[in-house]
């Protein structure tokens, strides 16, 4: 189990990962759940 320090630096990447690809995608007009759906497949 890793430390909680790696696990909250995981969940803070994914958290600034999140919002820097929701503002691309407006910009594109992807659909922002599919987005997420793939963000989420690739951490997962």
């Amino acid at each position: 189990m890793p430390p909680v320090n790696e696990i909250i630096l995981v969940g803070g990447m994914l958290i600034l990962i999140s919002i820097l690809i929701g503002l691309f995608s407006a910009r594109i007009g992807a659909p922002l759940l599919l987005v997420f759906l793939v963000l989420g497949m690739l951490a997962g």
